[in-house]
């Protein structure tokens, strides 16, 4: 996430959920990449980002507390 001074609020956001989803629920980046991101969203004022940042954080979350999740994550990647 580079030239961040380049980018707008949605392009800011937009990154750092696309990071933020496409990082292994275990990476602690991941969850910091989608907290921030819903705290810019809401500070802006982006509904959609918003619900968009809530969801990869509720998925983070289930996929690092779920055992089936961690099974087949860690059994997906192995394959």
């Amino acid at each position: 996430m580079n030239n961040c001074e380049l980018l707008n609020d949605h392009q800011i956001i937009t990154g750092l959920i696309g990071a933020a989803a496409n990082a292994p629920a275990g990476d602690p980046r991941a969850a910091r990449w989608a907290t921030e991101a819903l705290a810019l969203a809401r500070a802006v004022g982006l509904p959609i980002l918003i619900e968009e940042a809530e969801g990869v954080l509720g998925r983070i979350a289930h996929d690092t507390t779920c055992g089936w999740s961690a099974w087949w994550n860690s059994n997906r990647m192995s394959a």
